[in-house]
């Protein structure tokens, strides 16, 4: 009896076991476990704005492209200013008036080329690219005023070196042109000048890196200077043929003996030799203004001494004119310019 009940006992329980353990491993639980709500992917049209957005932010405007290239032709055009300077990385104020390689014609293409960009651009510029367009237009007509301004003072400087030759070459009916010429070129060099100080807006240079406010500043005194040199230079010849047409023919009548008739008239050349020592020549011009002032001292002392033997010789003192000349020929002889340059000093030195 009780051991068909602890029988049956078991059988219900091992029944029920395997029923339990069939119903966990092989159905599905009737309630399914809690999940994360699925992912919402981005819509098509979102990222397509996006991108569409990053791409015009990173595509440059029509004005941001005219004004890059207006300042590429602009930088171009300070690169033909300095091309004809020496040494290396030459700016603005390494070309002088005694730069003779200068020419205009290259800076005057690239900045017709960059102020054609510059003012298209200004249809399209805005805020700051209006602000950075406007500066570059002022750097723009600086470059082209001083261009105008360089030019003239090279010219003019030219005219002096040929004014030089003139001197030199006993052309000297030429010489008033000559001067005029010096004094035409300097006289435009100086308009500009006058323009450039009236208009030029230094502050405006912070906007390119290849000339700044002290460039600016440097270059303008170096203009003055140069503006002052090539005055005195003008001033200093002018007049003077006549008085080296009478300095030939007294030599001519001099080496000839007939000293009735030569004056030896040293007063035109004290004049010029007196307007050169009061230049302050500019660095780039020194080289001519010392030359002259040699040839202009020596000039006017040898020919103050010729005065007095031309004197002793009419009162045929020989020996006081012996003395004299030899004083001529010492003074001539202190600048071996004048000796090798002059032909009729170099005539009469070689005759006494």
């Amino acid at each position: 009896m009780h051991r068909r009940r602890f029988l049956a006992t078991l059988g219900a329980s091992v029944i029920g076991g395997c029923a339990g353990q069939a119903s966990t491993t092989g159905e599905q639980p009737t309630t399914a476990p809690p999940t994360e709500p699925p992912t919402t992917s981005r819509p098509t049209t979102e990222r397509t704005t996006e991108r569409t957005t990053v791409e015009a932010e990173s595509t440059p405007t029509r004005g941001e492209v005219l004004v890059k290239r207006g300042r590429e032709h602009l930088r171009a055009a300070v690169v033909a200013f300095v091309e004809a300077a020496e040494g290396e990385d030459p700016t603005i104020v390494d070309v002088t008036a005694a730069t003779s390689e200068f020419s205009r014609f290259d800076v005057d293409e690239a900045y017709r080329a960059a102020r054609e960009d510059l003012d298209e651009a200004k249809k399209f510029a805005e805020g700051e690219l209006a602000d950075e367009l406007a500066d570059l237009i002022a750097v723009a007509e600086f470059v082209n005023v001083l261009g105008y301004a360089q030019i003239q003072l090279v010219n003019s400087y030219g005219r002096v070196n040929t004014a030089v030759r003139t001197l030199y070459t006993e052309s000297y009916g030429q010489l008033a042109d000559n001067v005029d010429d010096i004094r035409s070129q300097r006289r435009s060099a100086a308009q500009h000048a006058t323009t450039l100080r009236e208009t030029a807006d230094a502050s405006a240079f912070g906007v390119v890196e290849y000339i700044s406010a002290e460039q600016f500043e440097v270059k303008m005194a170096q203009i003055d200077r140069e503006l002052a040199t090539l005055d005195g230079l003008a001033t200093s010849l002018d007049g003077l043929g006549d008085p080296l047409e009478a300095l030939e023919d007294d030599v001519n009548d001099y080496t000839a003996r007939r000293y009735d008739g030569v004056s030896f008239s040293s007063a035109s050349f004290e004049d010029a030799r007196d307007r050169l020592a009061a230049i302050e020549p500019a660095e780039s011009l020194r080289p001519t203004v010392d030359e002259l002032a040699c040839v202009f001292d020596a000039l006017a002392a040898g020919v103050g001494e010729m005065q007095k033997a031309a004197l002793a010789q009419r009162n045929d003192d020989r020996s006081a004119a012996s003395g004299y000349e030899d004083d001529a020929v010492a003074a001539f002889q202190s600048c071996p310019t004048l000796v090798e340059e002059v032909r009729a000093v170099g005539e009469l030195v070689d005759s006494l």
